[in-house]
């Protein structure tokens, strides 16, 4: 038996909480402290079916999960959070090595104590630096044909060099693509072998009681250790140089072409200037500045955009990114909120949500239901900027998501982009050197009756609050944490 005490979420109203917790005949139960495990605890998870995923940014959580069941935890500190973790591989590799018990290996916890994955952590490693370079060279490149050209250089000479350019920043970019296929066939050989894990214990439920003289068949530990290396497993959950380089959701997904031209016309939306004779500026807070224009449709019903410039410094794109399309933070920062749910979870960069909102009098109750997606978009970064991020959120409508309210439609995007300040290379930044651009736009139907005046009272009050809370809830995160970009 092992046992310890980890801080869990509770809810929004008590937070984190210290809790004890006790590995015991396979399952993780906890309590709400050691002196109370007389009144029984107050749940407990199958180990054989957990699923781990490290926090992103916060090295000291993570979250442990058996189908709907999800517990957010966090350790005093990552000394602490190795010890726990440590202690449950101890319990899994008995747990899955027992005649009447086998694991799944669905986590990480199983992994620890082996430090044979040296090779996949140079290669995450030797791919982010060769993405500096990359940037680096990119960069070079304009630079030097501006030069030549001031020079005098014959413009042919310039051509052929800028063509050898060209070919080498071609084959740069198939390496980098090869290696992250390399890394992602590694998972995918992953995720295989838990279905055939799978398939041996249903075969194994359907077949008779083996014989005391027989000795059980068991998983070669060596192929599986091979298999499940600590930085595969956690690749799965996040490339460490960025998670959204290529589009993940599939091209047979009916949103897939819904995804494809929201993006791009939220793009060009987003990056349009904000012209003096078409936008009015009705809030400025430092960095940040608000302009609006007012449109009605249906009779007078306000669907005035919104489109907001603001920059923060000290965090980068992908995280400010992060933390705005991420389901788990939202109910955190977006205080207009009652309640929210994750009606289908596409891929790694899509979702769809519903949202009920809370009710502005004498309006009706409102929710919204909208597909959520995010993506790096380097190609169209400015020039001194490092990368460029959108997340684009679209209404959509579906039939197996019943209304509990006057639905509103809406379409939201938010771009990032990292600048790099101080001309350092990417391996030595701090959070002083960058500064991450933000370009914010929105069109809300409110759906029903709603009075004009008070709707656009509201809005111009509670958008500016609304970004003031967002920035400073992502600085508090990323807070005395290494810089993610």
């Amino acid at each position: 038996m092992s046992s310890g005490t980890l801080l869990k979420w509770t809810n929004y109203m008590s937070g984190w909480r210290e809790r004890y917790f006790e590995i015991k005949h396979g399952q993780l139960m906890y309590y709400a402290s050691k002196a109370d495990q007389a009144a029984g605890c107050r749940g407990s998870v199958s180990l054989k079916k957990i699923d781990i995923t490290l926090h992103e940014f916060n090295e000291c959580e993570f979250s442990v999960s058996v189908g709907d069941v999800v517990w957010y935890l966090r350790a005093e500190n990552p000394h602490s959070l190795l010890i726990a973790l440590t202690v449950c591989s101890n319990s899994l590799i008995c747990c899955f090595f027992s005649r009447t018990t086998r694991t799944t290996a669905r986590c990480l916890f199983l992994l620890l104590n082996n430090e044979q994955d040296l090779e996949q952590t140079t290669m995450v490693s030797r791919i982010a630096e060769l993405e500096a370079y990359r940037t680096m060279y990119r960069e070079q490149m304009s630079s030097i044909r501006r030069e030549l050209q001031q020079i005098g250089v014959p413009q042919a000479k310039i051509l052929s060099i800028h063509a050898t350019h060209v070919a080498m920043l071609d084959n740069i970019n198939q390496i980098i693509q090869l290696a992250k296929n390399e890394v992602r066939s590694r998972t995918m050989r992953l995720q295989l072998l838990f279905e055939a894990i799978d398939a041996e214990e249903a075969t194994e439920r359907r077949t008779p009681p083996i014989p005391k003289h027989s000795k059980p068949k068991r998983v070669n530990s060596q192929f599986l250790l091979c298999m499940l290396s600590r930085n595969s497993f956690r690749f799965f959950q996040t490339l460490l140089f960025g998670d959204y380089d290529t589009v993940s959701i599939p091209k047979t997904h009916m949103y897939y072409d819904l995804v494809e031209e929201l993006a791009k016309d939220q793009l060009r939306y987003a990056l349009a200037g904000v012209e003096d004779n078409v936008w009015t500026l009705f809030a400025e807070d430092g960095a940040m500045k608000m302009y609006t224009r007012e449109e009605t449709v249906d009779g007078g019903l306000p669907v005035d955009p919104l489109k907001a410039v603001h920059e923060v410094q000290g965090v980068s794109a992908l995280e400010f990114m992060h933390y705005f399309f991420d389901d788990k933070y939202k109910m955190d920062w977006d205080h207009t909120l009652n309640g929210m749910d994750v009606v289908e979870r596409i891929s790694r960069d899509t979702i769809v949500l519903r949202q009920k909102h809370k009710t502005v009098w004498p309006a009706a109750p409102r929710e919204s239901l909208f597909i959520s997606h995010i993506r790096r978009v380097d190609h169209l970064k400015n020039k001194n900027a490092h990368d460029l991020y959108i997340v684009c959120n679209k209404d959509v409508e579906r039939t197996d998501v019943p209304s509990g309210g006057v639905r509103v439609g809406l379409t939201v995007s938010m771009i990032c982009e990292t600048v790099i300040k101080n001309d350092r290379a990417i391996g030595d930044l701090t959070r002083d050197d960058v500064l991450c651009k933000v370009i914010y736009v929105s069109q809300v139907h409110p759906g029903g009756w709603v009075p004009t005046a008070a709707l656009r009272h509201v809005y111009k009050r509670e958008y500016p609050k609304f970004l003031r809370t967002f920035t400073s809830y992502v600085l508090k995160n990323v807070k005395n944490k290494p810089l993610s970009i």
